[in-house]
């Protein structure tokens, strides 16, 4: 458990802007995915964060353990991050629910002080196993579904995306329709 703690810290000190850096992310790859994955091939889905899928070494390490690493295109993993939709936003949904909850039956109460509980509860009801299966499912990875992920997810840049959207809430002002902004 210390030496666990220890390269948590070390982690923690080597990586000050808050994102994981080269070294990090290699150090992940070797002790933690490596070392436990089972024999053959895997696939590594990524973020397409740069450290993750430039660096020789880390390709080089992954090749030599079979694993193929996919990088998401970094402006469209909102659409393509299984966690995301699967895991990150309904504990979130759950956590700030019990938050609710606790400070609408107990006013004045400082309900940071039960942050615990609360994260507790809100992830006993999300980390299941269909949950997982739905969020691969939900970004059309697995089964493959390309038809998961809207259009506006491939625009070549978010300023692209709103001259697209301006251009059909203009047009549909024109013909009258309404307009449904995401």
């Amino acid at each position: 458990m210390r030496k666990l703690i220890a390269q948590c810290s070390q982690s923690v000190h080597e990586c000050k802007s808050g994102y994981v850096n080269t070294a990090i992310f290699m150090r992940w790859l070797s002790r933690h995915f490596i070392s436990q994955k089972q024999q053959g091939k895997v696939v590594l889905l990524l973020d397409g964060y740069i450290s993750h899928c430039t660096d020789l070494d880390i390709l080089g390490r992954a090749q030599e353990n079979d694993v193929i690493m996919v990088c998401l295109s970094p402006n469209s993993t909102h659409y393509l991050q299984p966690l995301d939709w699967c895991f990150f936003k309904p504990l979130k949904h759950f956590f700030y629910k019990a938050l609710h909850i606790s400070t609408q039956s107990h006013p004045g109460h400082k309900a940071r002080t039960c942050f615990t509980p609360f994260l507790k509860e809100a992830w006993q009801k999300v980390v299941t196993q269909a949950n997982a299966h739905s969020g691969f499912e939900v970004c059309g990875i697995y089964p493959h579904n390309p038809a998961q992920i809207p259009d506006e997810a491939f625009s070549v840049s978010d300023a692209a995306w709103l001259c697209q959207l301006l251009t059909q809430i203009s047009w549909n002002i024109l013909k009258s329709q309404t307009v449904f902004l995401p």
